[in-house]
């Protein structure tokens, strides 16, 4: 199980047993959308992962495979573009679903993704 990976105990007698013995274990490479999304693209591959809706009732749902396999083609399209590990990147995409393919794709990449407002003004 994939929570098992990544907290060291799941059930607890009291709050305060809770904060004694609940730890995250982080592997020392840890990278959210490899040993997450991907592995969850791997073994749950149907399983609904987003569901995105806006104010001119639009959906869009996506399952881990499907996140998997647009997340990939978005960090190849980096790629192309000469984005490496460790450049920053500022993601402006307003309330998009595309936000996610694009964030997973730079956490793939090693990129450091900055998300930000699209009011943000020129100045900053």
């Amino acid at each position: 199980m994939l929570l098992d990976k990544f907290v060291t105990n799941t059930q607890f007698t009291s709050y305060d047993d809770f904060v004694q013995r609940f730890r995250i274990n982080v592997p020392e490479n840890f990278n959210f959308a490899y040993d997450v999304v991907d592995y969850l693209a791997k073994t749950q591959p149907d399983k609904k992962a987003l569901i995105w809706c806006n104010e001119a009732e639009k959906e869009a749902t996506f399952t881990f495979s499907e996140l998997k396999y647009y997340s990939d083609k978005t960090a190849n399209f980096f790629r192309s573009l000469g984005i490496k590990k460790g450049d920053p990147v500022m993601l402006i995409l307003k309330r998009r679903y595309e936000f996610w393919f694009c964030i997973l794709a730079l956490h793939k990449i090693g990129a450091i993704c900055i998300p930000a407002t699209h009011l943000l003004p020129d100045k900053d």
